[in-house]
């Protein structure tokens, strides 16, 4: 499991994207736990679909205790319906 804390955006999605590049081709599948995310912007969207299209490759990808902000962004960008969110 991975985790994210604080925000996901621009200033801090190169970290995140090395971070998810550096899992290596041994990891499958690729949860992110987001329960410390405060705050995401466009830019963190998108790194969310980049992992998520990486893994996909790989296995599978899924995000877990997903704060109510986070949640109203997937639905309203429709990526509610690409990147799956386990309860």
């Amino acid at each position: 499991m991975f985790s994210v804390s604080g925000a996901l955006v621009r200033e801090t999605a190169a970290e995140f994207e090395t971070a998810v590049k550096s899992l290596g081709e041994m990891i499958k599948d690729l949860v992110i736990d987001c329960a410390k995310m405060t705050f995401i912007d466009s830019e963190g969207l998108r790194q969310l679909v980049i992992a998520q299209k990486l893994m996909e490759k790989r296995g599978g990808f899924a995000l877990v205790r997903v704060p109510g902000a986070l949640s109203e962004a997937l639905q309203r960008t429709g990526l509610a319906q690409r990147i799956k969110v386990l309860s």
